[in-house]
């Protein structure tokens, strides 16, 4: 073998060890660049699911306090038409009850009793009214707070309101007592003189004789 034989021999064989090397670092960076590449992805999937995380809780929040507003705006106009309709009714009871009154004071009934029970009457509806108008005022304050920003005072003031329609309704009460137990008592008692009144005008009538002509 010549000399110049053994060079090329050894020269071919650096240049297949470098070309060989060389692969071996390309395939080392290209594995590095996809591993950098999947970093990168996983990352952006994390941060866009963070997003989609805290735009769906935002919704689901929104939501919610759309649906607060809505109950409480709809139990406002329901509790405001209710009041007005009763005040109505009351107002009727009043008339009708003074009308008596003054119509039995003036065929000389004793009527103290009913006075009495007209002028009670007339205290338990003015305390409703304040007491209903507060539980209102106290429904439209709790739409003041922003929802999901001041949850505690929200919360508060719904249970200022509940407090508010528990008197409202135990007034109900005391006026539905009230009428059902001593206006009618002393109506009834009222009727009962004025048909035993009557009986006994009528019987005097029937036994008086009738004089001569």
């Amino acid at each position: 073998m010549t000399k110049k034989t053994l060079s090329a021999i050894v020269l071919s064989g650096g240049v297949g060890l470098f070309l060989l090397a060389g692969s071996a670092t390309a395939v080392f960076n290209a594995k590095k660049t996809q591993k950098a590449t999947g970093a990168d992805s996983v990352s952006v999937n994390l941060a866009t699911s963070s997003e989609e995380i805290k735009k769906r809780a935002q919704e689901a929040t929104e939501f919610r306090c759309q649906m607060a507003e809505t109950r409480i705006d709809t139990a406002i106009k329901r509790y405001e038409n209710n009041e007005q309709r009763n005040k109505n009714i009351h107002n009727k009871i009043k008339e009708r009850l003074t009308t008596l009154i003054n119509k039995l004071e003036a065929g000389g009934y004793d009527v103290s009793e009913l006075k009495n029970d007209l002028k009670t009457l007339d205290e338990k509806l003015i305390s409703l009214y304040q007491t209903y108008d507060k539980y209102i005022e106290e429904l439209k304050a709790s739409k003041s707070y922003a929802c999901g920003k001041s949850q505690g005072e929200f919360l508060k003031q719904i249970k200022q309101a509940r407090t508010q329609l528990k008197e409202v309704r135990m007034l109900y009460l005391e006026i539905r007592n009230l009428y059902q137990n001593e206006i009618r008592a002393d109506l009834k008692a009222l009727r009962e003189e004025y048909h035993k009144e009557q009986t006994t005008s009528t019987t005097q009538e029937e036994t008086t004789p009738q004089s001569e002509t």
